[in-house]
């Protein structure tokens, strides 16, 4: 165990992949994702900033969305034999719902092939809370991630071709909890790392990690086009370049 304990100390910075979260806008979110070229309203500053250029008019933006994520799972333990050996009590998410406000004004002060838009938005992620000796707690205890973005965008139409711009600051939060096992070798040691002993408990074996990211202070963007070379056809594309924040965690 002092072995683990040094190398926690010394451990380098981990790098952990993206997070998963949520549209903005009840119309978009329903949309499933088909938003990007048909964004008629100022939530295209999320969607596609080109797609700005569907507005030809003043425009003041509210939208208020809530869901819940209802999960539940019921934990199975196998043994050598790949047979059901320990069946858990199931576990449910316990966590409120998530709430996701959104606010945007827009203009394009008289100028025809031009759309000037600012909002702020909330993309979250479904939180999550499970007991926290229950079956879950080797997979999660508690999560929840969201993040808020807001500042200008820009479209502009070049005949059947708009192109957008947004300029975002954003902040970010996360936070998960779980248990790892790390399982003590029989005393005294005979130099083999052995499976865990059969009677371990989880007051031996277990360390509670957590994580914890608040960065407050990040610029992102998007770019969008919009290319509609008929009536009938919209074909639009979005870009949101990859977001790294920082946060501390602990054993």
């Amino acid at each position: 165990m002092f072995a683990l304990f040094l190398s926690a100390l010394l451990s380098p910075s981990a790098h952990a992949a993206g997070y998963y979260f949520t549209d903005s806008g009840t119309r978009g979110m329903a949309r499933a994702g088909a938003f990007i070229a048909g964004a008629d309203d100022l939530s295209a500053q999320y969607y596609n900033p080109a797609a700005l250029m569907h507005l030809d008019r003043p425009q003041v933006y509210v939208n208020y969305t809530m869901f819940h994520q209802g999960v539940s799972f019921t934990r199975e333990d196998l043994d050598a034999a790949g047979n059901v050996s320990t069946t858990w009590p199931e576990v449910r998410n316990t966590a409120g719902p998530m709430q996701i406000p959104a606010i945007g004004v827009g203009h394009n002060f008289g100028m025809k092939n031009t759309y000037f838009a600012f909002g702020i938005w909330t993309p979250m992620a479904p939180s999550n809370s499970f007991p926290q000796l229950g079956g879950n707690h080797y997979t999660v205890k508690d999560s929840l991630t969201w993040q808020i973005w807001g500042g200008p965008s820009v479209a502009h139409r070049f005949g059947w071709l708009s192109v957008g711009l947004g300029v975002h600051w954003t902040l970010v939060r996360a936070e998960e909890s779980l248990d790892l096992m790390v399982c003590q070798d029989e005393s005294p040691f005979d130099g083999t790392i052995g499976s865990c002993p059969d009677d371990a408990t989880a007051a031996e074996n277990d360390l509670h990690a957590q994580l914890k990211v608040w960065d407050p202070a990040r610029i992102t963007g998007n770019l969008g086009l919009l290319a509609e070379p008929l009536p009938w056809l919209s074909i639009g594309a979005s870009v949101l370049p990859p977001l790294k924040v920082k946060g501390k965690g602990s054993l």
